[in-house]
């Protein structure tokens, strides 16, 4: 307080996690100055940033005036990406870009691995069940429906690295049902937590808004998309989910923005994982 500028209630928001601090402003004088202060550092704290690790999206010029970079459109901050304009909300997976998912997963080894997948499986969609990433009274609906996607996707790569090491090698087709229920109870576990996530204190509304038929289409498609890479091993159980996603009745309009958001290009992150 002593040493960071003051700032009034409708100035911004000073965010800090541990060591990791985010200033959202649209105060350029206070942004200059908060990040005046930070780069110079507090001795007095022991208070120093990392100029490497430092994302702005500005730059001050030599005579100390402010000039937006028009290209920082993300700005990273403790595993989320905020957009500098809309300040939409998405998770940031670039941490794990060219790595293997088992390596930070624990994988299925149980006196009963089938069921034991199974809960891996519903516990491994609810966790990114996040208002901060669903709620449809803050974001726009392509961001919550991009998040909801990538959920869906993250999941069918840790569920293909639990079915690969369980299978060793067989194919899945004798559990090919078994797999397409574990799948659908994913799907449906996932928009029973994010309207639940989504509901404030006192109110039997939620505003998650998104239709459990819209959810379901992005959830066989996500796990289609995963498990293709493996179409041998695959075959019967690519074919019922993508009768699955045909099933679903959705409308053209709605139908159309769910293939922009499945667009391989805004999640080319997660296609990088290796699995």
């Amino acid at each position: 307080k002593d040493c960071l500028p003051t700032m009034g209630p409708y100035d911004g928001l000073l965010l800090r996690f541990v060591d990791d601090f985010l200033l959202i402003t649209r105060n350029q004088s206070l942004a200059k100055e908060f990040y005046t202060i930070m780069s110079r550092g507090i001795p007095e704290y022991n208070c120093f940033i990392n100029a490497k690790k430092t994302v702005l999206n500005f730059e001050i010029d030599q005579d100390g005036y402010v000039h937006p970079l028009e290209h920082v459109q993300w700005i990273p901050w403790c595993g989320l990406l905020f957009n500098t304009r809309t300040l939409d909300v998405q998770t940031d997976f670039s941490r794990y870009i060219g790595k293997d998912i088992s390596n930070s997963m624990t994988i299925v080894c149980h006196s009963k691995p089938f069921q034991s997948l199974k809960q891996k499986t519903i516990q491994a969609v609810k966790l990114k069940c996040h208002s901060l990433l669903l709620d449809s009274d803050v974001l726009g609906q392509k961001t919550v429906l991009t998040n909801i996607y990538q959920s869906f996707l993250l999941t069918a790569i840790k569920f293909s690295a639990n079915v690969r090491a369980l299978l060793r090698g067989q194919r899945s087709s004798p559990f090919a049902k078994f797999f397409i229920g574990i799948i659908s109870n994913c799907i449906f576990a996932f928009h029973t937590a994010a309207t639940r996530k989504c509901r404030w204190e006192g109110s039997s509304e939620s505003t998650f808004t998104i239709s459990k038929q819209v959810c379901f289409w992005l959830g066989w498609h996500a796990f289609y998309i995963i498990l293709k890479k493996r179409k041998t091993c695959h075959f019967r159980l690519l074919h019922m989910l993508h009768k699955k996603q045909q099933a679903v009745s959705i409308p053209k309009k709605v139908k159309a923005a769910l293939e922009e958001v499945t667009c391989t290009s805004i999640s080319r992150d997660l296609f990088k994982i290796l699995y």
